[in-house]
Order: structure tokens, then sequence, then C-alpha cells
């Protein structure tokens, strides 16, 4: 059985999220355009997302310790991609989402939708 983030309702929401779509459009022309930022790596060259195998299982880690793991535009890319990688290879039966030190995840990132607010 595949996770919420592989159907379709599900997915439109983080394609939403990663596009800057929710909670409140920052801009109509980004939410109709394709988003940036995917597959992109931090300044100290680590990405947000990781990915793992175990057997026929695919772990999925936010990796933003340093924000309790918000999920802002490219981590939410980075979830899509991972959960959509799982949806399309038979291989796998399971994925496990989980955050990296300490935390699951604080939510959606409030400091980057301030950030888009004011420009």
């Amino acid at each position: 059985m595949p996770l919420c983030a592989a159907t379709p309702s599900c997915r439109r929401l983080l394609t939403r999220a990663a596009l800057g779509c929710w909670p409140a459009p920052a801009s109509r022309a980004r939410c109709s355009a394709a988003g940036s930022g995917h597959g992109q790596q931090r300044a100290d060259g680590k990405s947000n997302v990781i990915t793992g195998k175990s057997g026929s299982i695919l772990t999925i880690g936010i990796n933003r310790p340093e924000a309790r793991n918000a999920i802002n535009r490219t981590t939410a890319l980075q979830l899509l991609e991972a959960f959509t990688a799982f949806e399309s290879d038979r291989a796998f039966t399971a994925a496990v989402l989980y955050g990296r030190g300490g935390n699951f995840s604080a939510g959606y990132d409030l400091k980057e939708l301030a950030q888009d607010a004011h420009a």
C-alpha cells in the first residue's frame, strides 16, 4: 500500500508547497510554473532529503535538523522526488519517512514564508 504522498491528492499538496502555493500563494505565476531548487544542496553540501534502501524498504529522511526539519520549497521538491521514485519502483514494498536530529518536522518553514510575504 503506497504512502499518502504517493497518492495524486497528496502529491499535488507537496507540489503546491514546493512551489510556494501553500498555505497562501506568494505569486500566482510561481504556482503555475515549474519549481526551482529541484535536487539542490545546501551551502554545507548536504541534501535536505536523504534516502536509503533496506531490502524492499525505502527510507526517506528530512535532513534539516538546524530548522527542526521544517519543510521549505527545496525540501518539498526533494520529498516529491523521493516519493515519486518510491511509487515508480515496484521493488519497494514500503517507505519510512523520518526526521533527522531528534525532530520529525516542525511543519512548513515559516521563516521562508515570512520572507516571501515581504518580497
